[in-house]
């Protein structure tokens, strides 16, 4: 019917190339949509397949629709690369990821760990980002969560994080290693701990516990 009035109104050669067009443009509005859920290749792919030839008719309008989708997804991998997890909650649906927003329940907590451990490795390589497992939000959530706890508390939910992120058959952890460099300079001791945590001397010696009190009873000497 849409094709009728457009051939109807405007000539049958420039009907024709109006209704092309919008059915161009609906199916690069069901494209964008679905942006999020794919892959880096994926978008790439569509991208080349968007490449209009040289003699096609709908040659300009073909080239803004492609200029569209690669901006769309230049903003897109710029917010993956900020946050590859927070990204993913909605981006990768099946993977069944749900943001840890209470550090306080700390079995639901291990248990929502454990998936990124065994997500991280998908995500990395879909949205083309460096291992990540935790959202920046979540990571502020677990440093106010951490700094409501005195120093034997912290230091026994981190060694149950060590022993949850730590696979017996590998001599180091690479998943306590990426939540180290996740806090970063944010708390440099909980960062150090983790690290060590992350280590075979560590991980045998429960070093992030004397990491932590080592660093408690470093800094009231300097108190006093």
């Amino acid at each position: 019917r849409q094709r009728q009035m457009c051939i109807r109104d405007s000539g049958q050669e420039e009907g024709l190339r109006q209704f092309q067009n919008a059915q161009q443009e609906a199916k690069l509005n069901a494209n964008l949509y679905l942006m999020p859920t794919l892959s880096n290749a994926e978008i790439e792919d569509t991208a080349r397949q968007m490449t209009p030839s040289k003699d096609d008719p709908n040659y300009a309008a073909r080239m803004k629709d492609l200029e569209t989708w690669n901006k769309a997804y230049n903003t897109i991998r710029k917010q993956r690369a900020e946050d590859p997890v927070q990204f993913a909650f909605s981006g990768m649906p099946d993977l069944g990821l749900q943001p840890i927003t209470d550090w306080t329940n700390q079995d639901g907590a291990l248990l929502q760990i454990q998936k990124r451990i065994d997500s991280m490795d998908q995500v990395s390589e879909r949205f083309g980002t460096p291992k990540t497992l935790f959202s920046k939000s979540e990571i502020s959530g677990f440093l106010n969560f951490m700094q409501g706890m005195d120093v034997e508390h912290q230091a026994d939910f981190l060694n149950r994080m060590a022993d949850r992120m730590s696979d017996p058959t590998e001599i180091s952890s690479e998943p306590l290693r990426i939540f180290s460099e996740q806090i970063g300079n944010k708390n440099q001791t909980l960062a150090i701990a983790l690290g060590v945590a992350s280590t075979p001397n560590g991980k045998e010696t429960n070093g992030a516990l004397r990491q932590i009190k080592g660093d408690f009873i470093k800094k009231n000497k300097l108190n006093d």
